[in-house]
């Protein structure tokens, strides 16, 4: 009676559902579950790789071997004289220094009148070697200069070497200052002579700044004025030397 109020694709269809086997749930294994999480929780706290900062190629030394310049040299002496014409004249063998101290021990047995003959011949030799330098100075560029001095800067530096710096005989005078051009004239006034001792500068400078300081502005302006006029000296003359040695 059940069945005859069903219809018959109502019927089938529970028949269909009644004869299907038992699905059970699949649960994954407590293994390998907790192994992803550890390894998502792992991943996730790995910090990113920092990229390693490129490393600056070291800078080459700066012509720490080779002079950029070489200027003549200027002084010499009646000794250097003997010693050149000794080795000139009697060729020695072995080793330079034993023959340099043999040739030594001649000058020094040498007549005052002897002696005096070097000192003049190097002396007419050192006036031509002063003027070799002024051509020499004349005619270098203020840039090679400057290199050479950066140079032997460098290597006074690294190998604490003592080079002197170079510099060129006709460069022009700095203009000095308004209290520079007091303090000459300070010095010099023998009316000062009293307020300060001849020979330590330090009280002649505080003696002028004392004076300096109370010193109206009236006077103050004749210094400089003569200041102005010496700035515009100096920046005259350097254009000049700069046109010269371009």
């Amino acid at each position: 009676m059940a069945l005859s109020r069903l219809s018959l694709p109502a019927c089938l269809g529970r028949l269909t559902l009644a004869s299907r086997p038992a699905v059970t749930p699949t649960v994954p294994a407590v293994g390998y579950a907790t192994k992803t999480s550890k390894t998502k929780q792992t991943a996730s706290a790995k910090k990113p790789k920092k990229r390693k900062a490129a490393t600056k190629a070291k800078k080459p030394e700066f012509l720490l071997g080779r002079a950029v310049v070489k200027p003549p040299k200027t002084a010499l002496k009646g000794y250097n004289v003997y010693i050149r014409e000794r080795f000139q004249k009697e060729p020695h063998q072995g080793k330079a220094s034993e023959a340099l101290r043999h040739i030594s021990q001649g000058w020094h047995q040498l007549s005052p009148a002897e002696q005096g003959a070097y000192n003049q011949r190097a002396a007419a030799a050192t006036v031509e070697r002063q003027q070799a330098a002024k051509d020499f100075y004349h005619n270098l560029p203020v840039a090679q200069l400057e290199l050479e001095n950066r140079r032997r800067r460098q290597l006074n530096k690294k190998k604490g070497t003592k080079l002197p710096m170079l510099k060129f005989p006709d460069f022009p005078k700095r203009g000095r200052n308004p209290f520079s051009i007091f303090l000459a004239e300070f010095i010099r006034s023998p009316s000062n002579q009293h307020q300060f001792d001849p020979s330590r500068l330090s009280t002649a400078f505080a003696a002028a700044g004392q004076k300096w300081r109370v010193m109206p502005e009236h006077e103050k302006s004749r210094y400089q004025e003569m200041a102005k006029k010496d700035h515009a000296r100096y920046q005259g003359e350097l254009k000049t030397f700069l046109a010269n040695h371009a």
